[in-house]
């Protein structure tokens, strides 16, 4: 008979999707599936999960029930041959002994937040904590949930297009159960009643092990686990625990829930131990049950080895699965310093397993990205060195490179994005990151991967109003034939998320490159009323498109945005370009002047001040800024270059000639342009 390892494979090969995406489906750890294909668990603990891997692969019922023969279950419907025995002659298997694998909790599916799935802690066997931070560019930005700052569009020239959300430089971490492996014990310990600890402490209680070995002798399996634990206490950095020994053995979750609310524990270790192995289990109510999981498990290879491993590598290992737990309960009660005094201590225990330590480094990492102000540079040198512990994780590499976006160094921002990708290749979070950091490097061909990477976002998962959002902005920026790609999507941003000021301005911004400034006012006038000042903006521009009449609005908008920030190159542009084309090169003049001063390199600036010069009569300076802007034109897409170049081109020839190209429908046609 074909083992359930091998037919599992087939199966997952035959539906073609990855191994992540089946255990995120079924509700299962990635590493669990990993065990499941190489054998190394060779019948999954739960019936449950074999069923909806059957459904996930869509698999016949004769397949269905042929991989739960293998996995030790009872098929759904029998074979024919056992149907056709009489039903006193069928009888079930007895229940497969699978106690060496860990049950995953159900993973929430993703949100069109930030969504985070957890890898448990594994010491000795598989450790390693994974966080995969998921998009929230609407909660979850390192600007705190903040609306995004808008960069000037100038509808003279190649528009500059308000910047999009944020990705979560602050991912919120969802940690999972810590699983440690190392020895279970008995323990014949003379137990202590455990009276309600005062609700001022953390109370840790250990549970009498359960001894399988028989007999009357047993091991003081809570008195070395306490031990261990006390040392902390005296080394304060558990400074407020209490721990109390059970005279009872715990035998199931159920009785170590019981116990937890009996006793107002924060944390029950109980387990138990044979010749052949030791096992603890750790049961942690404050985390909603995410930890009922975390174990410590050891076999044992020579019964003779039973003592040496109770005593000295259970409460080890004991001892530095309770840090981690208490490092995510105080992280949970927001108390991030104590969080990262137990991480530190947990160094200092010297595990030897790898992707502990790794764990340890990422939960580090973490807690100085989080903490109010980040410390980025602790933040990059942690995840550095978790990624040295064990490359193969894929959070790692994508919350550094959020360290490196909000430091604004996007080469490295998506390198790093790329590492985790060739690790998890259809992680949304990732690719919405990765898609705006190509948009706001802004280097050739950045929209076009910056569509590309959104796009596979939202294939992923098509809730996403800022996926939408920010590939509308890059549709924007790769010129006039994908504005109505870009107004597509602004139009969907806004389905999604009707209430967001952001998505309002954008589609204010669509509807005024496509022509329709009548209908996008009143977007705008949504966006400034949620508190988006810089919408003014984008009202602004698309007040002086309409004509002349409406000139005042628009140089009032555009005035109020100056009063927000008084250096937004945009707003001081656009004013110089509108009063020029209005007859008001005097007045405009300055703004470009002072645009320029700020960024020598805002390129709109000098073709909206070559106007102004044009516009006065000095037509040998306004050559010098046309041609400034045409050798710009000549870096952007050939797109862009034809629908502005040969306009300038035209120009310049006929200043050259002495002659002036601005009559009266030249200039109305740029307050269209």
């Amino acid at each position: 008979m074909r083992t359930f390892a091998e037919l599992l494979t087939e199966y997952i090969e035959r539906a073609g999707i990855s191994d992540t995406e089946l255990a995120r489906s079924i509700g299962v750890r990635r590493q669990t599936l990993f065990r499941w294909k190489d054998g190394q668990i060779q019948r999954p603990r739960y019936r449950d999960d074999v069923l909806r891997c059957a459904r996930r692969l869509r698999l016949t019922p004769e397949e269905r029930d042929l991989l739960l023969t293998a996995a030790g279950f009872s098929p759904e419907a029998p074979p024919l041959a056992v149907r056709e025995q009489p039903p006193e002659l069928v009888t079930e298997a007895p229940p497969v002994d699978d106690s060496a694998e860990e049950k995953e909790p159900q993973e929430a599916a993703s949100q069109p937040t930030v969504t985070s799935s957890r890898r448990p802690w594994v010491i000795g066997f598989a450790g390693g904590l994974v966080i995969v931070v998921g998009i929230a560019v609407a909660t979850a930005m390192l600007s705190n949930g903040e609306d995004p700052i808008p960069v000037a569009e100038n509808i003279a020239t190649p528009t500059q297009t308000p910047e999009p959300p944020a990705p979560p430089a602050v991912p919120t971490a969802v940690v999972e159960t810590p699983v440690v492996e190392t020895p279970e014990a008995k323990i014949a310990a003379k137990a202590v009643a455990t009276p309600t600890p005062e609700a001022e402490d953390d109370v840790v209680v250990i549970a009498r092990f359960v001894n399988y070995i028989g007999g009357e002798t047993g091991y003081n399996v809570a008195g070395r686990i306490r031990a261990a634990l006390e040392e902390e206490i005296r080394d304060e950095f558990l400074p407020s625990i209490e721990i109390k020994v059970l005279t009872e053995d715990v035998r199931d979750e159920a009785e170590a829930q019981e116990v937890a609310q009996r006793t107002n524990a924060s944390i029950v270790i109980w387990g138990e131990y044979d010749s052949g192995r030791a096992q603890a289990r750790f049961t942690v109510p404050a985390l909603h049950g995410s930890m009922e999981e975390s174990q410590v498990d050891r076999p044992v290879l020579n019964p003779a080895d039973l003592t040496a491993t109770i005593n000295t590598e259970l409460p080890h290992d004991v001892r530095l699965l309770a840090l981690l737990i208490f490092a995510e309960l105080y992280e949970s009660g927001e108390d991030s310093k104590k969080a990262r005094d137990a991480l530190d201590e947990a160094l200092t225990t010297l595990p030897k397993e790898p992707d502990t330590v790794a764990t340890i480094y990422f939960r580090l990492g973490y807690l100085h990205q989080v903490k109010e102000p980040p410390s980025l540079a602790a933040a990059e040198k942690y995840y550095t060195l978790a990624i040295l512990y064990d490359p193969r994780s894929p959070t790692p590499y994508y919350n550094r490179g959020l360290v490196y976006w909000a430091r604004k160094e996007y080469d490295m921002a998506i390198d790093d994005y790329t590492d985790s990708l060739f690790r998890n290749s259809r992680d949304p979070a990732v690719l919405h990151s990765r898609g705006i950091a190509y948009y706001e490097r802004k280097g050739p061909g950045d929209a076009v991967r910056a569509v590309d990477d959104l796009s596979r976002a939202i294939t992923i998962d098509d809730t996403l109003a800022a996926s939408y959002y920010v590939r509308g902005f890059a549709y924007y920026e790769m010129g006039q034939r994908f504005h109505k790609d870009a107004l597509a999507d602004a139009m969907r941003a806004h389905e999604l998320e009707p209430d967001n000021p952001e998505n309002n301005r954008a589609l204010c911004v669509m509807l005024t490159a496509t022509n329709q400034e009548e209908s996008a006012i009143p977007y705008c006038d949504v966006a400034v009323e949620g508190g988006a000042e810089l919408a003014h903006f984008s009202r602004g521009t698309a007040y002086f498109r309409l004509g002349e009449t409406h000139d005042k609005q628009a140089f009032a908008d555009l005035h109020r945005v100056l009063t927000v920030d008084s250096e937004h190159t945009g707003a001081l542009n656009n004013l110089c370009w509108f009063m020029s084309l209005a007859g008001r090169t005097e007045e405009g003049l300055p703004y470009c002047e002072r645009a320029i001063s700020i960024d020598p390199d805002y390129y709109l600036a000098y073709d909206s001040r070559g106007l102004a010069y044009a516009m006065q009569g000095d037509y040998e300076k306004a050559i010098k800024d046309f041609n400034r802007f045409l050798e710009w034109l000549g870096t952007q897409s050939s797109d862009t270059y034809e629908r502005y170049g040969p306009r300038r081109e035209r120009w310049v020839e006929s200043l050259r000639k002495g002659e002036n190209p601005f009559d009266e429908a030249e200039l109305l046609a740029l307050r269209q342009e």
